[in-house]
């Protein structure tokens, strides 16, 4: 499922124009489901792996998770704010934990793949759900 998922990301990148080799990616949710902090058999964690190996920068913001391995590497969390969009390039949404209530106004400032229809955004252009 992790390839069906990145397979339809990088198609969402291509058509809003974003080449992943060199993006800033913010891949929001780590955990292996809402409301937990547990990452053992996260699916979440491969996507990012994928999208680290497509070439991208990939940050991850959590409210449950503050630190995460990824392809060998640690990295820590990006704060979770209303502003936590600023300066990427692309937003996927992997766990829709319910501290997440109002992301819709990340379409605002970057283009938004959702995973997991934590947003109600649709029929914005910079914005897909799986």
């Amino acid at each position: 499922m992790a390839d069906y998922v990145m397979g339809r990301i990088r198609a969402f990148a291509d058509r809003q124009g974003v080449a992943l080799a060199g993006a800033r990616v913010l891949c929001l949710g780590a955990a292996f489901k809402p409301g937990v902090s547990d990452t053992r058999n996260s699916r979440a964690i491969r996507v990012i792996e994928l999208i680290t190996q497509a070439g991208a920068q990939a940050d991850f913001a959590d409210p449950r998770v503050a630190e995460l391995d990824v392809a060998g590497q640690r990295r820590k969390a990006v704060a979770v704010s209303p502003t936590m969009a600023d300066g990427f390039d692309l937003v996927v949404v992997l766990v829709a934990h319910p501290e997440w209530a109002n992301l819709e106004g990340l379409v605002d400032a970057a283009p938004v793949f959702d995973a997991v229809g934590a947003i109600e955004a649709r029929g914005h252009p910079a914005y897909e759900r799986l």
